[in-house]
């Protein structure tokens, strides 16, 4: 809300339900045609329109679709107590595998919990297969019976988000054409294991701010988030582990641990990047 305020401030326009059917150079600029009949024009054109990304569709035709990952998403916030014993730092995460899903929390400053779950599915989901009530219904019955507080936060929370599909985006050709460029899922989306989403969007406006052309801008963004991309698709397999997978998972998963990190955090190469 703050960032949308201060580009109104500014004097920079917002429109809303605009979706764009086509683009095209003209001179020193683009010009971008909208599927309610209307044009606007500009020096350059940023397609930070998501995953399903109109704009890199028009830059490569012929180019990649997202790719489903195996699980689907789901969340919420609490409001009112929570049957459970639950650890009430604020801002710190926890993360579990469950029997059958993969279940995360938060403690916000208010008390109330975000949190977030992964159920596995094999086959993406189509609308209209559950209504809110049998949403809530099927999370519950994953997460009953689990060590976690899943089930007690899921009963506490007045609106279960979801359930949508997870995935990814297998490499984009052409990030850049003339005055027009990726940014953010659009080139690049990442599944939500990764946890480097947003980040990479804003890596990626404040690389483009400080580059003298977009080809430099793709040189320096595409090596990173590409190997972002593959670390979060191999953390969402861990959840798609099937019963024996996810045994030998859960028995090997402290010794990994300790392999891991014998050396630092084998992650500092995504928390540490700096521009």
């Amino acid at each position: 809300m703050a960032l949308r305020e201060a580009a109104v401030a500014r004097g920079i326009p917002i429109s809303y339900d605009k979706r764009v059917r086509d683009l095209r150079t003209v001179p020193d600029g683009v010009e971008a045609t909208f599927g309610d009949g209307s044009r606007a024009y500009g020096e350059l054109l940023v397609g930070a329109d998501g995953i399903r990304s109109r704009t890199r569709e028009i830059l490569n035709p012929d180019g990649p679709a997202p790719s489903y990952l195996g699980l689907l998403n789901a969340g919420g916030f609490t409001a009112g107590p929570i049957e459970a014993d639950l650890d009430r730092t604020p801002g710190l995460v926890h993360m579990t595998f469950g029997r059958h899903a993969f279940f995360g929390w938060s403690m916000a400053p208010d008390g109330s919990v975000w949190w977030f779950a992964n159920p596995p599915r094999k086959e993406p989901l189509r609308g209209g297969e559950f209504t809110e009530a049998t949403w809530r219904a099927h999370l519950l019955g994953l997460f009953a019976g689990d060590a976690t507080p899943g089930a007690a936060i899921i009963r506490a929370t007045p609106e279960v988000l979801g359930p949508w599909n997870t995935d990814d985006l297998p490499r984009v050709p052409v990030w850049q054409r003339d005055r027009v460029v990726l940014l953010g899922d659009a080139a690049h989306a990442v599944s939500p294991s990764s946890g480097q989403g947003a980040s990479m969007a804003i890596e990626d406006a404040v690389t483009l701010g400080r580059c003298p052309d977009l080809a430099d801008y793709e040189r320096q963004r595409r090596r990173r988030v590409e190997k972002v991309v593959a670390f979060g698709r191999r953390n969402s397999r861990t959840k798609t582990a099937g019963p024996v997978g996810a045994a030998i998972r859960d028995s090997l998963t402290p010794l990994i641990m300790k392999l891991l990190y014998r050396n630092g955090d084998p992650a500092r190469w995504i928390l540490e990047h700096r521009l």
